[in-house]
């Protein structure tokens, strides 16, 4: 994975203006699940990872400031507690252990999807109906999965299978990949009887089934490299970067099957 890869808007530019504060929520989840993954990589002894994660600390600095208002304005306390925890994690990741490092970006992400969720019930007309806690609260954790395994998993085939820490990580990325396997079917299922509603609502949708169908596919061949790469049966060539390239474009096509529903969601508030 380039070293400075690009990071996406998670909303597009209409749904910006329908709704700024939650595309820059949105955003700034995306970027510390990628500082996540990068400074586990770079743990492991990546040097381009280090690189990358250290290029995300302003980036990220700079969306804190923009979304700094909204925050404040939903829930101030809890805002103070994302800003100090991710001062601490900015400062102190290149001397935590990876299983620290990964435990407590979990947290700050975990922090910022409460957040996340409390803003959304906060604007009219949103928040109020399973569709949308299903669409701004349960597709958010399944990405947050794939996150958490494309980080810990591409840390993994850093070590040697012998090392004390991948026998530490190893049942944790068995538990995250199982997890990762369930929540595509079920939200799958879900995101096709939206898609199919949108679609009877209004004929000047476009189909978003190639794009759920893309989804399905490079998720599943995220999850099956997890697999493969793991699997002491295999004895396959440890591919850490590929590994978490291909992870980043998976969690790439469920954030945009997110981000079309989101949009259309927003301009029909």
């Amino acid at each position: 994975m380039n070293a400075n890869a690009r990071t996406e808007r998670t909303l597009p530019a209409q749904a910006t203006h329908q709704d700024p504060g939650l595309a820059l929520f949105a955003e700034l989840i995306g970027l510390l699940q990628m500082h996540r993954g990068a400074s586990l990589a770079a743990l492991g002894g990546l040097e381009n990872f280090h690189q990358q994660a250290t290029a995300l600390h302003p980036q990220i600095d700079t969306l804190l400031a923009k979304v700094a208002y909204q925050a404040i304005q939903t829930d101030p306390a809890q805002w103070q507690l994302i800003t100090g925890e991710w001062e601490n994690t900015r400062r102190h990741w290149r001397q935590d252990s990876a299983l620290a490092n990964f435990e407590i970006h979990n947290f700050l992400i975990e922090q910022c999807h409460r957040l996340l969720w409390q803003y959304v019930e906060s604007r009219p007309q949103l928040g109020q109906s399973e569709a949308d806690e299903f669409l701004f609260r349960d597709v958010p954790l399944h990405v947050e999965g794939l996150g958490q395994l494309r980080g810990l998993a591409s840390y993994c085939l850093t070590q040697t299978p012998d090392a004390a820490e991948y026998q530490q990580c190893l049942p944790r990325v068995a538990q995250l990949s199982k997890q990762s396997h369930s929540s595509l079917v079920e939200t799958q299922r879900v995101l096709i009887r939206m898609a199919n509603q949108l679609q009877k609502a209004s004929s000047q949708y476009p189909s978003l089934l190639p794009t759920l169908q893309a989804r399905v596919k490079l998720t599943g061949q995220f999850l099956q490299m997890v697999q493969t790469q793991l699997d002491a049966k295999t004895d396959a060539k440890p591919q850490p970067e590929k590994l978490f390239q291909i992870g980043t474009l998976a969690i790439e096509a469920n954030q945009k099957v997110w981000t079309l529903l989101a949009q259309k969601r927003l301009l029909a508030a």
